[in-house]
């Protein structure tokens, strides 16, 4: 039989980004019989929400509210959700934002707990006056990285190697695979340019991405691949500061 656990993310569907479409997958491939989720991200809809079968507790002030109020949204959540879901296990999507909940899960309930570990949030744990968020990282049953690079960050934070492990992100390859060239997207994307060599960026745009220092590189870029192209695919509260940086000469 199957081990039930309990997946907790501040990142979460309907809100955009990778680790939220990441968790999403993950509970969706899991399945309804072997993971619940519990989120801070708000949706339309009322109560527990069943997305792909997976129930899913949106519960905003467990996360993002005063420190009495949320603990006592915590300690609400949690009694809910270990009533009805009887979790063996926790998953935590990041540690800053989660990692309490695996210290606390595992310390009154005994539930062991796994972090996935995508990057720029362990330099965050490793550089927080707050010490949970780094406690929870060195002491989780496992941490999943993402890349080798990743690997050696939460190694370098203290975590012992044998409780890392290496999970490179997958894909549906029913909805993701490559295609046959297609020379009308080309000259659509490029509009009225020649063509020449493609530079292309795919993520949130946000400043830690640094597509604004991809922009400010261009000159220099231009001089060694004359007719080099720069396509960023993405939204999210930057795209106007680099549309504006585009448009004034690349200068920051």
């Amino acid at each position: 039989m199957a081990m039930r656990s309990l997946l907790i993310s501040t990142y979460y569907p309907p809100e955009h980004g990778g680790i939220a479409h990441y968790m999403a997958s993950i509970a969706e491939a899991l399945g309804p019989e072997q993971v619940c989720c519990l989120t801070s991200v708000r949706t339309h809809a009322v109560g527990p929400e069943r997305g792909d079968g997976v129930r899913v507790y949106r519960r905003p002030r467990a996360v993002a509210a005063a420190k009495f109020t949320q603990a006592i949204n915590v300690a609400a959540s949690i009694g809910e959700i270990v009533l009805r879901e009887r979790p063996q296990a926790v998953q935590l999507a990041t540690t800053p934002s989660e990692g309490y909940f695996g210290l606390w899960l595992r310390r009154w309930l005994g539930l062991p707990f796994v972090i996935y570990a995508h990057g720029n949030e362990v330099l965050q744990a490793m550089q927080a006056f707050w010490p949970l968020a780094r406690r929870a990282l060195v002491s989780a049953d496992r941490v999943l990285a993402n890349s080798r690079f990743t690997a050696s960050l939460v190694r370098d934070a203290g975590v012992a190697p044998e409780r890392v492990e290496l999970v490179h992100p997958g894909c549906d390859v029913e909805s993701f695979h490559p295609s046959e060239r297609d020379e009308s997207l080309r000259r659509r994307l490029l509009g009225g340019r020649r063509a020449g060599p493609i530079l292309l960026s795919v993520g949130g745009l946000v400043p830690r991405k640094g597509q604004d220092m991809v922009i400010r590189a261009l000159p220099n870029l231009l001089k060694r691949y004359p007719g080099l192209v720069y396509l960023i695919v993405g939204d999210e509260r930057y795209r106007q500061t680099l549309e504006t940086l585009s448009r004034t000469g690349r200068r920051g």
